[in-house]
């Protein structure tokens, strides 16, 4: 723009200069339209920018890591004046990668012109995407318009699920999810014979002994008892740079959904627990899990050991698989384990390389604790 001023400067200069040399009407009409004509291009970028019209759109919503979307900024120009030069700058979080961040394009009169972003992110998370500020230039290049926008987009990169081989669970005769769901009945094991009710269902009649003995006659089925496993994470705050508090967090989130999609492979009905966010009900729909652990925000929610004391004595105290993925050991976690142990229930603990409590692990360990580091379960 400094350039186009000083040439357009340079030629005012050699007007007036030529007016003096040579004075006609000719020279006046140059020199006038010289004056005019910086007002009519602001006046024609002002007209075409106070018409224009602005949409975003991405791809889709939700991406795995690494995968790249496509984030689209169109300029629709309405007016019968061009925008010669619009720059348009993007702007989004930490973790963001974009192929670039400035695009640079003309959008001609009643035409819509579009600025393409390819963006990827290598963290799980929710990210916010836009264009932040947008600037216009007139067809002669002397005079820009800034302008600042809000709209912003939101896409979410969800965990990644790793092959785990299938993790050392206990069989709970009397499990929590009895308590939570009717057990399902095994139609190819019957346990005894008795008088129909006019509730049974049609697949309860056992025609033979109906037949032998002159009336109806229900078949009781056994109940194939589902098991239950409880998930907790600690999603509390992580007080590092934001990229390294992005790497911390998405590891401990992949070990979360490749453990449940282990459990839920193995056959358990799981529930997912963690501070400031609601606890899901036994279910074996991984789906769901996955949804919901994909919402889990990390944040200042109290003390994990706290929440995990009051909820695990009270609420899933009965159940017999306890699965933690942790940050940090501390005494509480450590005692509360311990107790679990000594209640009968069967204690699985994921720590991740940044977790340094070897003495800690090895008292759990001794207890009957099964701590198993992530990055091994990977790397084996």
């Amino acid at each position: 723009m400094i350039k186009n001023r000083l040439g357009y400067g340079m030629v005012l200069l050699a007007a007036i200069l030529f007016l003096f040399l040579y004075t006609h009407p000719m020279t006046y009409l140059a020199l006038y339209a010289l004056l005019l004509l910086p007002l009519l291009s602001l006046l024609a970028m002002l007209i075409a920018k106070y018409r224009l019209t602005i949409s975003e759109t991405l791809d889709f919503t939700y991406a795995q890591k690494g995968k790249t979307l496509r984030y689209t900024f169109t300029v629709n120009n309405p007016s019968p004046f061009p925008l010669p030069a619009v720059r348009v700058h993007f702007q989004a979080g930490a973790g963001v990668e974009p192929d670039c961040w400035e695009a640079f394009f003309s959008v001609w009169p009643r035409k819509s012109q579009e600025a393409i972003f390819c963006v990827s992110a290598n963290y799980r998370g929710h990210y916010t995407i836009g264009v932040g500020e947008m600037v216009l230039y007139d067809f002669l290049g002397l005079f820009s318009r800034k302008q600042t926008l809000a709209k912003t987009l939101v896409f979410t990169v969800t965990p990644q699920i790793w092959p785990i081989a299938a993790l050392a669970l206990n069989f709970a005769p009397h499990d929590m999810a009895q308590d939570r769901h009717r057990p399902a009945e095994d139609y190819s094991a019957i346990s005894d014979l008795r008088t129909y009710q006019p509730t049974d269902s049609h697949k309860k009649i056992h025609w033979k002994a109906s037949a032998k003995r002159n009336e109806l006659i229900s078949k009781d089925f056994l109940e194939s008892k589902r098991q239950s496993a409880v998930f907790w994470i600690d999603n509390s705050a992580i007080h590092a740079s934001p990229l390294e508090a992005l790497a911390q967090e998405d590891t401990m989130m992949d070990a979360l959904v490749s453990a449940m999609a282990c459990c839920n492979r193995q056959g358990y009905n799981i529930s997912l627990c963690a501070p400031g966010h609601p606890n899901t009900d036994f279910t074996d729909n991984f789906s769901d899990l996955f949804r919901s652990a994909v919402d889990l925000k990390f944040g200042d929610f109290g003390p994990f050991d706290d929440r995990f004391l009051k909820h695990a004595s009270r609420g899933h105290g009965n159940s017999v698989n306890f699965v933690l993925i942790v940050q940090t050991l501390s005494e509480a976690t450590c005692l509360l384990l311990r107790d679990l142990r000594q209640n009968g229930s069967h204690v699985i603990l994921f720590y991740f390389d940044f977790l340094k409590e070897d003495s800690q692990l090895e008292a759990l360990r001794g207890l009957g604790v099964h701590c198993l580091n992530f990055s091994d379960l990977l790397n084996g």
